[in-house]
């Protein structure tokens, strides 16, 4: 099988079960970083013998399955950086880089610490560490898997430790660590009703853990972080939403007494908030 054949092939295969642009850009995401093999490199090589013909079937395989290909690579890009996936973590999506460009355009000093709730893969904090070398980060989980996860993607990008990763469960235990400037958290916001909606590929490789809210109320995480951290002086709290909730959210904070302030991603949609008091 020569080059050009085998990239034909394996769009050919995942269009079956993805849209047909989906499928082109796991293929060319695939084809670069397992291969090495960019579209310069297809081009230029097309008719050159394909030398992994063999762990290309089986990556196609489990791709058929629905296994997303981040998690067949083991990392997904974040603000550049190579951050570590796994069954244990969600993928990092680009909604939430955009949250951190939009809190960061917001942030005029040098914040002393900033807390990351819900960190999972760890890639919030991570980026902040690389925007804010000088502030104390922590990234905060119930999981020790994702918390070990964040750890080893940590001495990937920098080589050193300087995160503090925290096992901490937000709903049901105090904030006993330095007291954050900012928080900024990506909580579970999806109820079980809404899982019929989503993609299975999602449902059975990404953790359940970090997606549903185990309760009737969606915004159940949302307001355990502000009452949490409603202790003591109020930080700036960034929060990325489910569109669906945001009214109710900002609902929630006037009658509280807070501000919330909403952001739109590049979709349009209102995905995030500033809360203050």
């Amino acid at each position: 099988m020569i080059i050009k054949d085998a990239y034909t092939f394996s769009k050919s295969q995942l269009r079956a079960i993805y849209p047909a642009d989906e499928a082109d850009a796991i293929v060319d995401y695939l084809f670069e970083e397992a291969f090495g093999i960019d579209k310069k490199g297809r081009l230029l090589t097309s008719d050159k013998v394909f030398e992994h013909e063999e762990t290309l079937r089986g990556y196609l395989n489990r791709l058929m399955s629905g296994e997303p290909v981040q998690h067949i690579l083991h990392y997904a890009y974040f603000g550049g950086a190579r951050i570590r996936v796994n069954q244990s973590v969600l993928i990092p999506r680009p909604e939430t880089e955009e949250l951190l460009e939009w809190a960061i355009g917001q942030t005029k000093t040098n914040p002393a610490v900033i807390a990351d709730i819900c960190t999972g893969s760890g890639c919030i904090a991570l980026y902040m560490r690389s925007k804010f070398p000088s502030t104390a980060i922590i990234g905060s989980d119930i999981s020790t898997e994702a918390l070990q996860t964040a750890l080893l993607s940590e001495k990937d990008i920098f080589g050193s430790e300087t995160v503090t990763w925290l096992q901490h469960d937000i709903l049901k235990t105090e904030w006993t660590n330095q007291w954050p400037d900012i928080v900024i958290c990506n909580p579970p916001y999806i109820g079980k009703e809404e899982a019929e909606l989503m993609t299975q590929n999602v449902l059975n490789f990404e953790p359940h853990l970090a997606l549903f809210v185990e309760d009737e109320d969606t915004l159940l995480f949302y307001k355990k972080v502000i009452e949490v951290f409603s202790q003591g002086k109020f930080p700036v709290v960034y929060f990325e939403l489910n569109p669906l909730t945001a009214e109710d959210l900002q609902k929630y904070c006037i009658e509280g007494g807070y501000q919330m302030l909403t952001g739109k991603d590049m979709q349009g949609k209102i995905r995030f908030a500033r809360i203050t008091r």
